[in-house]
């Protein structure tokens, strides 16, 4: 199963069913949905928050906590995952939101980046975050739709096309913006620009 946290029910299933391809398939529908179920939770969970709520979050201690929780995904898929955040960097957020959004991005690194891809985030001045991975990109005709909700550029990918969606509700949020581009490397480049009004 290629499920971070196997949820309750993939357990269940797991006991339940001889190994095949039943019992594969089962479980993937299972982590689907409830990969679905908490993205939607998130996003109904974003509409609560309000500036007021924000307080001082250090980027640096949250991409390293968050590339610590995600590394055995990243080591599963053969990737290499490193964090480049020499110094701190604060910033006003709401520091749930955006620990998920940058799940979201690393987990999508390690998904469309393909076995063996080598995976970094590194900070971005003067506030946010960013994630390059070594994979095949994504076309810049691309860039602009895979933000809309359900979309997915592997149609029947893992995902349910809610990941980069909440990446953009996150940043706008913030009163900032999901850019999109290339990596040094020809991969993605995902960056998280924060309080771009301030």
């Amino acid at each position: 199963m290629n499920c971070a946290r196997p949820s309750p029910r993939c357990r269940y299933i797991s006991k339940g069913l001889q190994d095949g391809p039943l019992k594969v398939k089962l479980m993937q529908a299972s982590a689907r949905l409830a990969t679905l179920a908490e993205q939607l939770l998130d996003l109904q969970r974003l509409d609560r928050i309000a500036s007021h709520d924000q307080q001082e979050v250090d980027l640096k201690a949250l991409c390293e906590r968050v590339a610590g929780d995600i590394a055995p995904l990243a080591i599963m898929n053969r990737c290499t995952l490193s964090v480049e955040a020499p110094k701190p960097l604060w910033v006003r957020g709401d520091a749930p939101s955006l620990e998920r959004a940058l799940s979201n991005l690393i987990q999508n690194a390690i998904e469309h980046g393909g076995q063996g891809c080598d995976i970094q985030v590194r900070l971005w001045e003067p506030s946010g975050f960013e994630v390059l991975d070594s994979g095949p990109g994504i076309p810049e005709a691309d860039r602009e739709r895979v933000v809309a909700p359900f979309h997915r550029l592997v149609p029947r990918g893992r995902g349910a096309g809610l990941g980069l969606h909440l990446v953009a509700e996150v940043a706008r949020l913030h009163g900032g913006q999901l850019t999109i581009g290339s990596s040094e490397s020809g991969g993605a480049k995902m960056r998280l620009e924060l309080n771009l009004a301030a």
